[in-house]
C-alpha cells in the first residue's frame, strides 16, 4: 500500500480514528527537528504553530502594505490640496515639483504642455518635437524605463547624462 493510499483512505473514512482510538493514541511520529517522536497532536500543534508563524509574517507584510499606502494617500492629498489652491499656473507648477521633489523624492521632473494659449514665457509650454507629441499620444497610461524615450533627455538639461529612470505619464 502506498502512503497516498494511507492518505485518502484516512480522509474519505474519518470514522476510522473514533472506532480506533487507542491505535491512534500508540501511533508515534517523528519529531520534525530531532530524532526523537512524538505523538501526532504534539505533531498537529507544531504544524499549526508552523501555520501560525506564517500568517504572522504574512499579517505583518500586509499592515506594511497598508502604512505604505497611507503614506502615499497622504502625500496625494497635499499636492491634491496645493494644486486646488493654485491661484495660475505658475503657482500650479511650483505646487507640482514642490510636491514631487519634496513628498516623492522625484529630483527631475519635465512637464510640456502644449496648447495654443499657452505662456511662451514659462518653459513647461515650450514647443516639443512631433516626435514628444507622438509618443506621448502613444501613451494609455504611465510608462516606466531605464532611458529617455525619443528626444526627452533634452528636457533635463545638464542632469540628462545622469539620469538611470525615467517615467512618463500622459495627462
Amino acid at each position: 500500500m502506498k502512503p497516498e493510499d494511507v492518505a485518502s483512505y484516512l480522509q474519505q473514512h474519518p470514522e476510522f480514528f473514533e472506532q480506533y482510538a487507542d491505535a491512534l493514541a500508540e501511533i508515534a511520529i517523528p519529531h520534525p527537528h530531532g530524532g526523537r517522536t512524538i505523538s501526532i497532536s504534539e505533531r498537529q500543534i507544531l504544524t499549526l504553530r508552523e501555520k501560525s508563524k506564517q500568517l504572522e509574517g504574512k499579517l505583518r507584510e500586509i499592515i506594511q502594505f497598508g502604512e505604505e499606502n497611507d503614506v502615499i494617500g497622504g502625500k496625494i492629498h497635499r499636492l491634491t490640496l496645493a494644486l486646488l489652491g493654485a491661484r495660475d499656473i505658475s503657482a500650479a507648477l511650483n505646487s507640482v515639483y514642490l510636491n514631487l521633489r519634496e513628498d516623492f523624492a522625484v529630483p527631475h521632473v519635465a512637464l510640456r504642455v502644449w496648447r495654443t494659449d499657452g505662456r511662451a514665457d514659462l518653459p513647461e509650454f515650450a514647443p516639443v518635437s512631433g516626435a514628444v507629441r507622438d509618443f506621448a499620444a502613444s501613451l494609455t497610461h504611465p510608462y516606466c524605463c531605464a532611458h529617455a524615450m525619443v528626444d526627452t533627455a533634452t528636457l533635463f538639461g545638464e542632469a540628462a547624462p545622469h539620469l538611470r529612470s525615467f517615467s512618463y505619464v500622459p495627462l
